[in-house]
């Protein structure tokens, strides 16, 4: 299930608020009962919105800088995580 969060990080000396949706991964099942198994999930990240003051730009932000945010996002959910 997408739970949705919001954070803020410094990229390229620009506070950015951004909002996001996560999805925990499936574990890995070895073998179900008929032999079969299930190789599991990866966590997913998708970042939703990213807003400098109150103006929402990521329709004007590459591919490449939301991917590389998306990661920045991840490692800080999974500190957040940690913690709680």
């Amino acid at each position: 299930m997408w739970k949705r969060f919001t954070d803020e990080i410094n990229y390229d000396g620009i506070n950015l608020y951004i909002k996001y949706s996560f999805k925990e991964g499936d574990d890995q099942v070895a073998y179900y009962p008929d032999g079969s198994g299930y190789p599991g999930s990866a966590d997913e990240i998708e970042i939703d919105e990213i807003y400098v003051g109150n103006t929402d730009i990521i329709g004007i932000i590459e591919h490449d800088i939301i991917k590389e945010l998306e990661e920045k996002m991840y490692k800080n959910h999974e500190q957040w995580e940690q913690k709680k």
